[in-house]
């Protein structure tokens, strides 16, 4: 029996306990000792859960985990059965398993009539594509190789441990093999160093290639150039190093007017023996002969660089300048040699040369009446004497005119 609400709170007054009102205030957090408060709302749902569990008879059962799971379940039996269905009909190895979401059908793409199909909304109908009776079938194409034969797919058969045992073992003899051929080599190469070194020693007169340079050199002199070269290449045989001797060789060849092997020879000796001054002069000469004149040019320069006082040098340069009409140049080189060689003849006479092309007679006719007293026997020198004279007696007044191109009837 419920007491109305004044009555209640009489009756409470009278019996010392404060009044309350039930069921008015919201929920509150009921605290018991030692644990924390839950409020009573939480509480009943936490009752719920503990229920629902209970009844489920799983702990932490999530509904959403479950229905995931059933769904992995069922992409897993109908992947399964995919791959039964491509292995009864033999699929390839390049297949692999659907991703998530690629089993959804795709819509159909529209599709044109073929073979002379109606065309939807008109009484028209488009042709099939008719293949040239010439052409093969793209199938076709496509199995044939190159040569139009089927090319059956090649499959490599994988080696069994006897094969991979027999092809290890082919070639750890084929490494013995070699090994054993470079050993043999390594001992006959010792038995040959051997051989030499106990070999009974060869007169010192058949070792040294100094007499058989020296043969060379007296046949030069006498033009008798084939044993002149047979005695070379004896020196060379004793000794392949030898300068002298191949310089010697160079020099014949040179005699023969073999020019362009005797370039090659001294081309080696200068550069292995870059201190050969009278290789670059010889190959200088040579070279001008041959019209390369930058070459002996440089050939000159490095044999006065080596010697300055090589009179031989400075010469053949100035000869080369008169070629090349660089007469300045050539009259410095000349008046070089006559410093340091003051009785060459052949200096003087150059120089003379020079002084006609220019038309200085006088001091023309001083240098060739020099030249003609250190040689008297030379007709070059008294030719360019005469003529010097000739044309300094036609340029006095009244006298005729000179020749026209002296220049031709001048020697060097």
């Amino acid at each position: 029996m419920r007491l109305p609400k004044q009555a209640a709170v009489k009756l409470a007054a009278s019996l010392g306990v404060a009044t309350c009102t039930i069921f008015a205030a919201p929920a509150q957090a009921i605290k018991m000792p030692g644990m924390p408060g839950i409020p009573f709302k939480k509480k009943q749902e936490q009752q719920s859960s503990e229920w629902e569990k209970g009844e489920k008879g799983v702990a932490g059962y999530n509904p959403t985990d479950a229905i995931k799971k059933e769904e992995a379940e069922r992409a897993a039996k109908k992947q399964a059965e995919q791959e039964a269905k491509a292995a009864e009909s033999g699929g390839g190895e390049d297949e692999r398993p659907p991703l998530p979401g690629a089993n959804k059908p795709e819509p159909a793409a529209p599709k044109l009539p073929v073979n002379n199909a109606t065309v939807p909304g008109t009484k028209k109908s488009i042709p099939a594509p008719q293949a040239s009776p010439d052409e093969e079938p793209e199938t076709d194409k496509k199995a044939k190789g190159p040569e139009g034969d089927l090319e059956p797919k090649k499959t490599e058969k994988p080696k069994t441990t006897e094969e991979m045992e027999d092809e290890q073992t082919a070639q750890e003899l084929e490494e013995i093999e070699r090994m054993d051929k470079a050993e043999e080599d390594r001992k006959k190469e010792r038995q040959a160093q051997l051989q030499d070194l106990i070999a009974p020693a060869a007169p010192v007169g058949e070792r040294d290639p100094l007499p058989h340079l020296r043969r060379a050199r007296d046949f030069t002199k006498q033009g008798l150039y084939k044993k002149a070269l047979e005695s070379v290449n004896e020196a060379l045989k004793l000794q392949p190093e030898n300068w002298d001797a191949k310089y010697q060789g160079a020099y014949i060849l040179q005699k023969q007017g073999r020019n362009k092997e005797a370039i090659d020879y001294y081309t080696e000796i200068t550069e292995k023996r870059p201190d050969y001054t009278d290789a670059f002069v010889n190959l200088g000469s040579l070279l001008a002969k041959e019209g390369e004149w930058t070459r002996a040019e440089e050939a000159y320069r490095k044999a006065i660089e080596l010697n300055f006082y090589l009179t031989s040098a400075h010469f053949n340069l100035g000869n080369l300048y008169m070629r090349q009409n660089r007469d300045n140049d050539a009259l410095k080189e000349f008046k070089t040699c006559m410093k340091m060689d003051p009785n060459n003849g052949w200096v003087r006479n150059n120089i003379g040369v020079i002084y006609l092309k220019r038309n200085y007679l006088e001091e023309a006719e001083e240098e060739f009446k020099t030249a003609v007293n250190m040689a008297p026997w030379n007709k070059m020198f008294t030719e360019n004497l005469t003529l010097a004279r000739t044309m300094r007696a036609k340029k006095k007044p009244g006298a005729p005119a000179a020749p026209a191109n002296p220049k031709s009837q001048v020697r060097a």
